[in-house]
């Protein structure tokens, strides 16, 4: 296939472009997309041509005959009679200009969101150079994306390819982190120098050497602000408390600008890795060793492609000693996509999201425009029937049928150039911060380049001027005066187009309300969804020192009003361990819990069959307990005495608790285990009382907590709100759904009223003429809403089960485990929308049934 640039490019900048100057342009810009081909490919090339052709049209380099003076005064003419049409018609203008707008706001808002989310990490330099290594697992029967790597798989690789000009490992760890009397628990990252040097995040203060120095700490700015407050932090000093009473003091020696808001990648408290190697000894680690994130920056020239040889080979170095996490294949992830494919990796140290939400929103805000188009599509063609004489007129005193073409095109983007401006302004006051406020982003009013502005409401202006323009435009202009003048010529009775786009309308909004009632029922039903425990009454505390848990015993058996409390290595909702076990040749990934016996008791887990651990009996040999959903995936009928194998440790079941959720409805059920474990890997401290006593032992334990440990943070959390996150995502969909529905029957009772506005006035001789005969405003009623009952009827038949349909799939994505299909939010929305438009009609036709008939009739 022949490389060359966009042939319609070519085309526009010969139509413009001044002879005397066409071929220098045309052969610069030419030369310099070939050479573009080379250096970024095909498709950048092509869209930076197309940028370069558009930024030429400038009055220097415009053919001279094509700005000639009577096309100015012609253009001119044009928007003189357009504004004027636009006062005079005031209500329907207004009308159009507002569904348009509405319809705007929201497209602007989503593809600010969606624009925002596909350009994620395009700030960094060397995007084009950095991976993130991802590695396949073996999982069941299949695979499993995972972001941590093999520690020393970084080293290995710098070494030894020079294909790899840089690496960064990154290593999360817990730790008391105290300034003054500010003490927090927070998550610290440990990375290899080259942070700064592989990133292009900006400094507030500092150098990018920071790093550089073992004892200095990088924090972020809302970090800074958080333990320092107005001071300036440059030469403050951080104490450290690892676990095993270990203390490291850093010193503040940079500040990270705030995160850009399309950055996925965000840490607060980033500590140079070599002071991980002398927390753990400063011995090295094995090759079954995961840390959290491996970044490899290429050499320049050079293709992630010479590197999977090698990686096979790590592969088999990994697997020999690490035969509970097989790894398939590793794969080198390109920085600016990481984000984008971060819902389908675990452990991932990218913020993304789910490429279901942006897909419906991008089909909301097409439905939107679609919806608002045809509002102005109807109308425009209705509104026509009081300008055909102004037609006939023109088209008899010379004008032909272009210039009626132009003139109803330019009246149509003054309107879509006034919507667009209000539709912009109602983005940026009302819609998107109302956005942000719904979910915890801060998405900017701005676009990831000026060409994607550019380009985006270029397309949009030709969107909803020209293609829901040109129909109203082409249609009427092909009318001959004569047939105008003679009165044979009319618009509307049995207008079928504009009962189509009516239909269309109305199925839009049917679909979108229908869904919304079917999401909200979905989300009603996912609120009230049992955890598979009770969660109330139940708290826990994070420990860092093994002795805190002797004192907070102390304190739990002299308190009455405490019912039970146990020790646990991870706790639900807060750390969940992920491992596997082996039976015979399957292996299984499940969660996995290690605590003391009365744990389960303590945390309200339901027994399904067989029996909990019991604090007074001794068990000879290892047991465990394990979930519904780990029989299920092992396929035991009845599971209890099965033997499985973790850690090389047989484990024998000896009961069954039902199936529970960690922290939210996205993820299907987890297989999970409990066996008892020892006291020095023991990380929370659980207690459980009574509801109404919950906030009084919380309180008497935390003044316990700073008798004995004064320099610690007292972390804890209640167990009832481990959910708090994922309820208030759910509140906002269904918020922001809700407000889209809204919008949806707004704009298509707004076409409904403009339509049925000029149809009713068309038909007032004829109610006229009726009631003269002696017809009751009754049967006038019955005769004009016949038509608009019917199209109301077949908008539902095809609108509802769409929407049902298509709003049930993303349920299924969004929760595996959605509410099942129920009539009751179909027929709410039914009935909503049916009084919503009936009312619009009914409205109408109530005035138009009070006509008096002399008044219509007196011309006659």
């Amino acid at each position: 296939m022949q490389i060359q640039p966009p042939k319609w490019a070519d085309r526009f900048l010969e139509w413009y472009c001044d002879p005397d100057l066409l071929e220098e342009i045309q052969g610069d810009s030419q030369e310099l997309f070939y050479r573009r081909v080379d250096e970024e490919g095909l498709n950048a090339a092509k869209r930076k041509y197309v940028w370069d052709i558009i930024r030429f049209l400038r009055l220097s380099n415009l053919r001279s005959n094509k700005l000639k003076i009577d096309s100015l005064i012609m253009f001119n003419s044009y928007l003189k009679i357009g504004f004027r049409n636009l006062s005079k018609n005031w209500g329907i203008s207004t009308i159009n200009i507002f569904g348009l707008a509405l319809a705007i706001g929201c497209a602007i808002t989503i593809f600010i969101f969606v624009d925002m989310m596909l350009h994620m990490d395009q700030f960094h330099s060397k995007k084009d150079r950095i991976y993130n290594l991802i590695n396949h697992v073996q999982h069941d029967s299949g695979t499993e994306l995972w972001g941590a790597n093999p520690m020393l798989l970084a080293e290995e690789l710098k070494d030894n390819s020079a294909a790899v000009h840089n690496t960064l490992r990154i290593e999360y760890a817990s730790g008391n982190v105290r300034y003054g009397d500010k003490v927090f628990a927070e998550r610290l990252s440990y990375t290899d120098l080259s942070f700064l040097q592989m990133f292009d995040f900006k400094l507030k203060r500092g150098s990018r050497n920071v790093l550089d120095n073992k004892q200095s700490i990088l924090i972020s700015q809302e970090y800074a602000i958080k333990y320092f407050g107005d001071e300036d932090p440059i030469g403050k000093t951080l104490t450290v408390k690892l676990p095993g009473d270990q203390i490291q003091s850093f010193l503040v020696e940079g500040v990270l600008e705030k995160y850009p808001s399309n950055s996925s990648l965000k840490f607060n408290l980033i500590i140079p890795m070599s002071n991980w190697f002398e927390i753990k000894g400063n011995e090295k680690p094995k090759w079954d060793y995961l840390t959290n994130a491996t970044f490899i920056e290429l050499a320049p020239g050079h293709h992630p492609s010479e590197l999977y040889e090698s990686l096979n080979e790590y592969v088999e170095r990994h697997n020999k000693v690490a035969s509970n996490w097989t790894i398939q294949k590793f794969e080198l992830l390109p920085l600016d996509q990481l984000s984008l494919r971060d819902f389908e990796i675990r452990s991932s140290v990218s913020q993304g999201g789910h490429p279901a939400g942006r897909i419906a929103l991008s089909v909301i805000a097409a439905m939107l425009l679609i919806l608002a188009c045809f509002n102005y599509m109807n109308i425009a063609v209705a509104s026509a029937a009081k300008r055909l004489k102004e037609i006939a007129l023109r088209k008899v005193m010379g004008g032909n049928r272009s210039n009626i073409i132009y003139q109803f095109l330019t009246e149509n983007f003054i309107l879509s150039g006034i919507a667009l401006s209000v539709g912009v302004l109602l983005s940026y006051f009302f819609f998107l911060p109302g956005l942000n406020s719904l979910f915890p982003v801060s998405i900017p009013f701005s676009f990831s380049s000026f060409q994607v502005a550019i380009i985006f409401f270029g397309s949009l202006m030709l969107i909803i001027g020209f293609a829901s323009g040109s129909y109203p435009a082409f249609y009427i202009s092909k009318f001959q005066p004569v047939s105008i003048l003679k009165g044979n010529q009319k618009l509307g009775g049995k207008n079928w187009f504009s009962k189509i786009l009516l239909t269309l309308q109305l199925v839009l909004a049917f679909m979108m309300v229908v869904g919304c009632f079917v999401f909200t029922d979905n989300a009603m039903y996912v609120n009230e969804k049992d955890w598979g425990y009770k969660a109330n009454g139940v708290f826990s505390i994070m420990v860092n020192d093994q002795s805190h848990l002797q004192y907070l015993r102390q304190a739990a058996e002299t308190n009455p009003d405490i019912e039970s409390y146990a020790e646990a290595k991870g706790h639900l909702g807060r750390t969940n361990w992920l491992t596997h076990v082996d039976v015979l040749d399957v292996q299984l990934k499940t969660l996995h819990y290690e605590a003391t016996p009365n744990y389960m008791q303590t945390m309200n887990l339901r027994l399904v069959e067989g029996k909990l651990f019991d604090e007074e009996a001794t068990y000879p040999s290892k047991f465990a307990v394990i979930n519904q959903k780990f029989a299920e995936k092992l396929g035991w009928e009845q599971p209890l005495d099965k033997k499985f194998t973790h850690d090389s440790t047989d484990y024998y079941v000896i009961g069954v608790v039902e199936n529970f959720y960690t922290n939210n409805f996205h993820d299907e059920v987890s297989p999970a285990f409990f066996n008892i474990g020892t006291n020095e890997e023991f990380k929370f401290f659980v207690i459980k009382t009574s509801e109404d006593k919950l906030f009084d032992v919380d309180d008497q334990i935390h003044a316990s907590w700073f008798e004995f440990a004064p320099n610690d943070p007292y972390n804890r959390e209640f167990q009832r709100f481990t959910f708090d996150d994922f309820y208030r995502e759910n509140r906002g969909n269904v918020t922001l759904i809700g407000t889209i529905s809204v919008f949806a029957m707004v704009l298509a009772c707004l076409g409904l009223f403009g339509l049925l506005s000029f149809n009713l006035q068309r038909r007032m001789k004829e109610f006229g003429v009726r009631k003269v005969l002696g017809a009751s405003r009754l049967s006038i009623l019955n005769q004009a809403n016949k038509e608009y009952m019917w199209i109301m009827l077949v908008a539902f038949v095809i609108g509802a089960p769409l929407g049902t349909a298509l709003i049930s799939q993303l349920l299924k994505i969004i929760y595996p485990d959605s509410n099942s299909f129920s009539a009751a939010p179909i027929v709410l929305s039914v009935v909503i929308i049916m009084t919503t438009v009936a009312g619009t009609i009914i409205g109408q036709l109530l005035h138009a049934s009070k006509v008096n008939p002399t008044e219509v009739l007196r011309s006659e």
